[in-house]
């Protein structure tokens, strides 16, 4: 059940190429992986490979070994396109000793047996899929994040500081060097001077609207349905006030998790993105922890949950001219609940410690 979950979750926005020479085989393969991946491509030469690579490349490739002459000779075709594509063998003669030697002198990601009929292999064929499919995910969302980090840093050059820039008064280099400001001395029998008093000074919170523009459409997307996710969990954690749900706390966890890793990313709310994501994974592990404690922990837990929906409607949708201040709001929160639930260093002096003089 938890391979069926993962290939689910990581297939769903992948296409395969699966290179079989018998039509059969390959509608059987067709009907058998149609509901699982984004896109499946079909291919039986090197022409039909090189036309489908380049026209849309594969996340990764089934190859069935049993209807092809030379198999193997397909693989560095494939890597030609990318070194790292990962292939899975598809095969009946998987007792056949040369045939696995060869299989390993190529490195290929998987042996899926045939034919797929059998219960036994098609678990097998879901087991190697989901943990190949999980992999290639992982590795498109970290080049998603590097991307959209680089793009952001591009933007950031590309700004340039004119006179109706709002922070341009705060970089503009002072002409004259500021004034040292000499506390009273409240034990001065004679002063010389009553200092002027000093005007506290302003700051021009409008800067940090430019931040919301930088938040990509999909990352907005995920925030909210992270939210609802949220709401969800959190619904059922706390079903009385004396026991919760540790099941439904520890999804609530790995929601806080998920929300916090997405503003992580950003430079600007990567400390509120650090202190939730650190808060979902204390909940996590702690679950139990926070289920016995319920009484105590329902208030703290019900009120950040408050707290990150006032952020989103408040704060992020009306384009707030100083989330600074509801940033920190959010990681004071977070150290407080974490500080509840991390226990109390033991003490190490004794008992009977006390001041002696002699």
């Amino acid at each position: 059940m938890m391979h069926h979950k993962t290939l689910k979750e990581s297939a769903g926005s992948l296409s395969v190429l699966v290179l079989d020479a018998d039509a059969a085989s390959r509608a059987q393969l067709h009907d058998s992986l149609k509901h699982t991946f984004k896109e499946i491509f079909t291919a039986a030469t090197p022409e039909d490979i090189n036309m489908v690579m380049k026209a849309s490349m594969a996340h990764l490739t089934l190859i069935n070994l049993d209807t092809l002459e030379e198999p193997f000779a397909y693989v560095p075709l494939l890597q030609r396109h990318d070194p790292f594509h990962p292939v899975i063998a598809l095969t009946s003669r998987h007792d056949d000793m040369q045939l696995l030697r060869t299989y390993i002198d190529h490195a290929l990601c998987g042996l899926i047996p045939l034919p797929l009929q059998k219960e036994e292999h098609h678990t097998i064929m879901v087991r190697t899929l989901a943990k190949v499919t999980h992999r290639v995910y992982e590795n498109l969302v970290l080049l998603h994040y590097v991307e959209s980090l680089e793009s952001q840093h591009t933007q950031a050059l590309d700004v340039s500081c004119k006179s109706d820039c709002p922070m341009a008064a705060t970089l503009k280099k002072p002409l004259a060097p500021l004034a040292t400001i000499t506390p009273p001395d409240d034990f001065a029998f004679f002063p010389v001077s009553i200092p002027a008093p000093v005007a506290a000074p302003t700051v021009d919170h409008s800067i940090y609207r430019d931040y919301f523009s930088l938040l990509q459409s999909d990352d907005k997307e995920e925030l909210l349905d992270q939210l609802s996710d949220i709401d969800a969990a959190h619904a059922m954690a706390f079903p009385n006030g004396d026991l919760g749900d540790v099941a439904a706390i520890a999804r609530l966890g790995n929601s806080l998790m998920r929300f916090g890793n997405v503003l992580f990313h950003y430079q600007f709310f990567c400390d509120m993105g650090t202190a939730i994501l650190e808060l979902g994974k204390m909940l996590q592990d702690e679950a139990d922890k926070v289920a016995q404690n319920a009484s105590t922990l329902e208030l703290f837990v019900s009120g950040f949950c408050s707290v990150l929906q006032n952020y989103m409607n408040d704060v992020w949708e009306v384009e707030c001219a100083n989330p600074k201040f509801f940033n920190d709001s959010i990681i004071n929160d977070a150290a407080l609940i974490i500080a509840q639930l991390t226990p109390a260093p033991a003490s190490t002096a004794s008992d009977d410690d006390s001041l002696l003089f002699f």
